[in-house]
């Protein structure tokens, strides 16, 4: 159930979404960095939702350190609450 509603709402995320989440949460974002989370919650929202570890750790390297790491930081808050 909370699957389906969690893709439910991916099909309507927009980019203004992704930054405004960012800047509630203190992230400041570049323009290619805001592409690269957008496109890969739209394009691997099944991976995401199974092992987003493993897809973050997939784009460290095209993330800032300090952008990367306040993922990781969420990640550990957000998904156990979510899926466990």
């Amino acid at each position: 159930m909370k699957e389906k509603l969690i893709k439910s709402y991916i099909t309507h995320l927009t980019k203004d979404d992704i930054i405004m989440y960012a800047k509630k949460n203190n992230i400041i974002l570049n323009n290619n960095e805001i592409d690269i989370i957008y496109n890969n919650i739209k394009n691997n929202t099944d991976e995401l939702l199974s092992n987003p570890l493993n897809v973050l750790k997939n784009y460290k390297n095209d993330l800032s350190n300090e952008t990367y790491n306040k993922l990781y930081e969420l990640y550990t808050i957000y998904f156990p609450k979510l899926f466990h």
